[in-house]
């Protein structure tokens, strides 16, 4: 059996009420603590009103008569993604099944869910509309970007858990080391009322990498930002405090004390929640020119249930073979059956 070559990063695309460039984004997230009269702003603006507000159209909103927040969000998240990646809609159409997309979310279709109830209740509780009730199920995003995109290859949504983006991240690993697909879009898409907002206050924002199989991105003279990587670690591994970057002179080396800590402020992330934090992240830390003139590779721990998982970047200059060394203690997250 082949061994797997490898999971690279080569594009993002994301919408928020800080915008929809990437580089307003991340320095949103390192330069901005949240102020109190953004947030009131924020706060005020109505589920579903996010692309209005920031003056984004996108065509492919059109292919239905009705379409939630979370899906019309991310159909402009993926569309980010796919531009910076360089892959074509007509590139995705030559082979549509080897394309996947998984998403990440904590409460789906909630405003179309909201509206069903009120439909339900306006007819006497006979009748609701069936436009609103096949838009309200958690996997609405994923399929409704499959189709704005001719998408035909795995198609997954990912509900609840303390950290979705390392849930995210692993299957859409496991999709390429099953060789399903070579490409999976794999992100999160979120609208909610400030009243239902856990974590955070942006309630209304989508976000998509491109990730691809190593080979696969390298066959078609992809820009690779960073080779990521995921695993599991055991207890006695885990030795360093949740969400502290480190450079690291290898990837091979312990994500440890030892490993030099980056002074990383992003104040901008109480706005966001801690759910997405590690896709927040992947996209941030690979997109940062600094680090990567200064280290081969860096990497953070991330508490996952009761166990922790370990987030590896290696960027394009360092030169290393991909895939992690053999260490007998780590269960990689990509090895296990799809379905598992």
């Amino acid at each position: 059996m082949n061994k797997f070559p490898g999971m690279v990063l080569s594009g993002t695309g994301l919408v928020s009420p800080a915008g929809s460039a990437k580089s307003d984004f991340f320095s949103y997230l390192r330069e901005t603590p949240v102020p109190e009269q953004e947030t009131c702003r924020w706060e005020d603006w109505e589920p579903g009103q996010l692309l209005k507000h920031l003056n984004i159209t996108e065509p492919k909103l059109k292919i239905a008569r009705y379409m939630d927040p979370v899906s019309k969000n991310a159909i402009v998240a993926l569309r980010g993604a796919m531009t910076e990646a360089g892959i074509e809609e007509s590139r995705i159409a030559e082979s549509p099944f080897e394309y996947g997309i998984v998403f990440g979310t904590t409460r789906g279709a909630c405003v179309s869910r909201e509206g069903l109830y009120k439909s339900l209740a306006s007819r006497e509780g006979k009748t609701l509309s069936g436009t609103i009730f096949s838009h309200c199920g958690y996997n609405i995003a994923g399929a409704m970007a499959a189709i704005a995109f001719k998408i035909k290859g795995p198609n997954l949504t990912i509900a609840g858990g303390p950290d979705l983006g390392v849930a995210v991240l692993s299957r859409a690993r496991q999709l390429m080391v099953s060789r399903r697909v070579h490409t999976v879009f794999a992100g999160f898409t979120e609208c909610a009322r400030a009243r239902t907002r856990r974590n955070g206050i942006f309630g209304e924002w989508a976000y998509a990498l491109c990730l691809e199989r190593k080979d696969r991105a390298a066959e078609r003279g992809a820009a690779e930002l960073a080779e990521v990587s995921v695993e599991l670690v055991d207890g006695d591994r885990s030795c360093d405090p949740s969400g502290i970057v480190r450079g690291l002179q290898s990837r091979d080396v312990p994500l440890d004390g030892n490993a030099e800590p980056l002074a990383l402020p992003l104040p901008g992330m109480k706005a966001m929640g801690v759910q997405f934090a590690s896709l927040i992240m992947v996209g941030l830390l690979s997109h940062d020119k600094s680090l990567q003139e200064r280290f081969p590779a860096v990497g953070f721990t991330t508490t996952v249930g009761k166990t922790e998982a370990e987030v590896r970047l290696l960027f394009p200059c360092a030169g290393h073979q991909s895939g992690f060394g053999s260490r007998s203690t780590a269960k990689n997250l990509g090895t296990t059956d799809a379905h598992g």
